[in-house]
């Protein structure tokens, strides 16, 4: 006991010295025990930091997709880029399907990605389809529309459009082109004070103009042009135009005979003539005299007026009006070749009555402004671009247009109905008809001295040596065996494989008029 006492005294003397550290109680020393048996906790983690990470790997990830898709994309770019202009805009717009193809094989062949569907994306292989789909076909639509070809012909942006119609139409088209005439009246003459200033007696005789030679005939173009769009409706929507579209294709119909109109005011003062369609000819007025010339000019350029403002916003306005103009030249060529048949200075010439010369009369005389332009305007309306349609139907307008003219030129000398005066205008006229050509390539040296001394002459005795030659060539007897080969012809040429776009009908509209009418379809007299 004296040695644990003495122990414990030490101690408790060796606690006092100074500089020595208090001894620690349980209390404290429990403290220490629990602190080391749980660990400090740490502080908490950068997230943006965290994040980063995150994004850098799930594009390491993605790395083995990202090379070719950018390497898709970049061929894809340079294809429409070379090629699309080249192609057009039909066949530019197939390479889409090999761009197409190309993401597919990427994205549902890659087997880094078909890992990173499962378990990042969480897709299956449908869906995956779809998303690639959409993806190529947005970029490729795109690409399209910065580097693809553009269309021919794009409608300009601004342009004064007008289409104040009336609610309703009559059904009958002939009612329903009488009702639309005001609404063409107008467009024409409603500039003329609030935009160019001109007085009122400047719109009161336009007015004159217009009642006068534009209506009056029997509308055979205009209703085809109507009945052309009608019928391209049906074959492409099984109904039947709507009431804008009907209105818009009367105001075409008017242009045309619009156009007609202006060359038969020119056509009355060249030729000298004095009636047309059962009135004076226009010239013959007093108060227009030789105002006519600049008149069927402006009869012209009221058409190319109106076409602009009814159809300037459209996505067809160049190409139509590019029609119009091309077929208005090749009339003027074929006006040119009438009035040249014989020569105003020189002795009268019937070498120049040939084959050739009287198929290019009929062409662009009659048939490209009567058979072809009609068809044509719907063939543009409705965006038919295929170049080898165009020229099928020029042909076919052409053959038409022969037997148009065939058929005038024999009906005005030996047909049932016609006057003394009308039968032989034609040969005191010295024109270039089916008659004569034909009489001249089976006529004997004695019969051609005959048609020498008779044709052209302003005689009833000349006229009727004339008819009488035409006769015992067999003229008379061949023309039927002429209109069935005709006829025979245009069927097989209207089946070609170049006209499968155009509505089947149409044709067949066009020849019962011709054929049907016969010299009441066109009549230039």
């Amino acid at each position: 006991p004296r040695r644990r006492a003495g122990s414990v005294r030490e101690r408790h003397a060796h606690m006092e010295e100074p500089g020595l550290p208090e001894p620690a109680t349980i209390e404290e020393v429990v403290e220490v025990v629990d602190a080391v048996a749980e660990p400090a906790a740490l502080p908490p983690p950068d997230r943006a930091e965290w994040a980063g990470e995150e994004w850098l790997a799930t594009v390491r990830r993605f790395q083995g997709f990202l090379a070719p898709f950018v390497l898709g994309v970049a061929l894809m770019g340079v294809l429409r880029l070379c090629l699309g202009p080249r192609l057009g805009p039909a066949l530019g717009r197939l390479l889409c399907v090999p761009a197409i193809a190309l993401g597919l094989g990427l994205l549902s062949s890659n087997s880094v990605l078909a890992q990173l569907s499962d378990d990042v994306l969480h897709v299956d292989d449908t869906l995956k389809t779809a998303i690639s789909l959409i993806l190529f076909s947005t970029l490729y639509l795109l690409a399209d529309a910065t580097v693809g070809a553009r269309p021919v012909a794009a409608a300009p942006k601004k342009r004064a459009v007008v289409r104040r119609y009336p609610r309703t139409l009559p059904k009958a088209g002939r009612d329903a082109f009488k009702e639309m005439l005001k609404v063409l009246f107008d467009t024409v003459t409603e500039e003329f004070e609030p935009l160019f200033g001109l007085p009122m007696d400047i719109y009161g005789y336009v007015k004159d103009l217009l009642r006068y030679n534009v209506p009056g005939g029997k509308l055979d173009r205009g209703i085809m042009v109507l009945e052309c769009l009608e019928q391209f409706e049906q074959a492409r929507s099984f109904r039947s135009l709507s009431h804008e579209d009907r209105c818009q294709a009367i105001i075409l119909g008017w242009c045309v005979e619009m156009l007609q109109a202006s060359f038969f005011v020119a056509d009355d003062v060249m030729i000298g003539a004095n009636m047309r369609r059962n009135q004076p000819c226009w010239y013959k007025r007093p108060d227009v005299a030789q105002n006519a010339v600049n008149d069927a000019a402006l009869l012209q350029s009221f058409v190319f007026r109106v076409l602009q403002r009814h159809f300037g916003d459209k996505p067809y306005f160049t190409w139509l009006q590019e029609l119009f103009i091309d077929v208005s030249y090749q009339t003027h060529l074929g006006v040119l070749l009438y009035l040249t048949r014989q020569s105003r200075t020189s002795p009268k010439d019937l070498s120049r009555f040939t084959e050739d010369r009287w198929r290019s009369i009929a062409k662009y005389r009659i048939a490209m402004y009567s058979v072809y332009l009609p068809i044509a305007i719907g063939m543009v309306v409705n965006m038919v671009t295929d170049s080898a349609a165009f020229k099928q139907l020029e042909l076919v307008s052409a053959q038409m247009g022969e037997y148009i003219q065939a058929n005038e030129d024999f009906t005005s000398c030996f047909g049932p109905n016609q006057s003394a005066k009308r039968s032989g205008a034609d040969i005191c006229a010295s024109k270039c008809t089916w008659l004569v050509v034909k009489a001249l390539q089976k006529a004997g040296m004695d019969q051609k001295r005959l048609l020498q001394q008779n044709y052209g002459v302003m005689s009833p005795a000349s006229v009727q040596a004339v008819r009488k030659l035409y006769s015992d060539l067999g003229l008379e007897r061949e023309f039927p065996a002429y209109e069935e080969e005709a006829y025979r012809t245009i069927q097989k040429s209207v089946k070609s494989p170049a006209l499968r776009k155009l509505p089947r009908g149409l044709f067949q509209t066009v020849m019962g008029a011709i054929f049907t009418n016969k010299a009441g379809y066109v009549n230039r007299k």
